[in-house]
């Protein structure tokens, strides 16, 4: 008889989190508040106390942006700029002119702006931003916005930005590149910089591959499996499972993992450890937990099959605040006791 699946939620106390919904800490300050908080502060610049009533033509009030927008003071050219962002196609082309700013304040608003607007007439001007653009933040912030746009120019961009020679430009580049992981393309440069001598661009790269589908990945992923740093063996770990059920040496490199009661390849591949049912090994996945355990993770133990597990995972979601709750959904039990 298959049991039902268990779910958590938090406790109905300020001190917990809210496990079913995002917490957000409202900010007048944030995301399209702080948009629409500035477009006012520009139509009070533009149009002060006493003048009259606000510009009621929208084209109007677009020229006046535009104006605002080659402003000498940065902070009108800034606020400007994310007001336009708000005005649908016709700012697209103003503010790929303006990425030829040189304040950096201004020039990193106007890209977010232009990642808002998601018009393809941005990406050829935002690879030459990180191709060219001196301020390394500024060439950062070009990477990460390119990922947001779907389409196959921006993979040759970002490979290119892997040249790039701040490392933030070039973790930059590899998170971008991890959101087209169906891309053959993305393989051997993310194989390439796996290697790196900086552990956070390996921590990036190892991330980055764990969505990739492609075999070639599996021999350097076992090798990250001893890397140095924790966030690469995990990382490593997280991207072999789905070669685990069909490839031996996958399985042997993460039970390997297991016996060393290496937490950080315990933590990235726990779900192919219960789903194998490996014995003896509750004690290594329940220290995995308690270390390191977010929710998901307790609910998977939970719904192992496995006593001991369960129990764990109960008294970690209790410790934290949470409720156990049983959900409508019957879910098959995943411990197998097979050791094989």
């Amino acid at each position: 008889m298959k049991a039902a699946p268990i779910r958590m939620r938090a406790m109905d106390t300020p001190e917990t989190a809210i496990m079913n919904s995002r917490l957000v800490r409202w900010s007048p300050f944030s995301g399209a508040v702080y948009g629409h908080l500035l477009l006012l502060i520009c139509m009070l610049i533009c149009n002060p106390i006493g003048s009259g009533a606000f510009a009621q033509d929208q084209d109007v009030q677009f020229d006046r942006l535009m104006r605002m927008l080659n402003d000498p003071v940065p902070i009108y050219r800034k606020t400007a700029a994310n007001a336009l962002s708000y005005e649908g196609r016709r700012a697209v082309q103003p503010l790929i002119n303006a990425l030829n700013d040189t304040d950096q304040s201004v020039l990193e608003t106007v890209i977010y702006s232009l990642a808002r607007l998601r018009d393809n007439r941005a990406i050829a001007p935002l690879s030459e931003v990180l191709q060219k653009q001196p301020i390394a933040s500024v060439r950062a912030e070009a990477a990460s916005v390119l990922a947001e746009f779907d389409d196959a120019e921006v993979v040759e961009a970002l490979i290119k930005g892997l040249q790039d020679n701040d490392d933030v430009v070039v973790e930059s580049a590899i998170s971008g590149l991890g959101h087209f992981s169906n891309d053959e393309r993305v393989v051997l440069p993310l194989i390439a910089v796996l290697a790196n001598k900086n552990s956070q661009i390996r921590s990036a790269a190892a991330t980055a591959m764990v969505e990739v589908n492609d075999r070639r990945v599996v021999s350097p992923l076992v090798a990250a499996l001893k890397d140095s740093d924790p966030y690469v063996r995990r990382a490593a770990a997280s991207g072999l499972l789905k070669f685990a059920s069909d490839n031996p040496e996958v399985a042997k490199a993460l039970l390997s993992g297991l016996a060393l009661r290496d937490v950080d390849i315990i933590r990235g591949a726990y779900q192919f450890f219960i789903r194998k049912g490996v014995a003896n090994s509750e004690g290594a996945l329940v220290v995995a937990l308690e270390q390191d355990g977010d929710k998901e993770m307790a609910e998977y133990f939970i719904n192992s099959g496995n006593p001991k597990l369960t129990e764990a995972a109960r008294k970690w979601a209790l410790d934290r605040g949470y409720q156990v709750k049983s959900a409508e959904t019957p879910v098959q039990r995943t411990w197998r006791a097979d050791p094989n």
